[in-house]
């Protein structure tokens, strides 16, 4: 699969992000939350939609809540095959929200790492919900 993050891929539609958010599920890994909701699959293609965020009141200067987003979607880039491989055995479709909920720096090895845990951790628990 190939390791881009293109427009098609981001949650971006006002209506999705409320759904997501009034009626999501969540998983927590450490500082990080993941807010998932699941879909039947009606389209070819894109089995995942993510939206980033970073609350300002965790991180108040722009220049730290940016990086830690341009983490996140790395993080993501890179890891996405775990989620998209089970999506198209289920023939399901999600959409999800990374929520960091720390303002301090941090590698992105250990980002990373606990993005891995939460991934593998969501991968869990849709294995059970389907």
């Amino acid at each position: 699969m190939s390791n881009s993050f293109p427009k098609s891929e981001r949650l971006c539609a006002k209506k999705d992000i409320e759904a997501l958010f009034a009626q999501g599920k969540n998983i927590r890994q450490g500082k990080l939350l993941i807010k998932y909701i699941l879909h039947d699959s009606s389209v070819q293609g894109n089995f995942v939609k993510v939206l980033v965020v970073v609350p300002k009141r965790n991180a108040r200067r722009a220049v730290r809540r940016n990086r830690i987003k341009r983490l996140a979607r790395e993080a993501y880039r890179l890891n996405k095959d775990i989620l998209t491989e089970f999506l198209l055995k289920a023939n399901k479709t999600i959409h999800f929200a990374v929520i960091w909920s720390d303002g301090e720096d941090l590698p992105y090895a250990e980002f990373e790492a606990v993005y891995k845990a939460a991934i593998h951790k969501l991968a869990g628990a849709l294995k059970v919900t389907l």
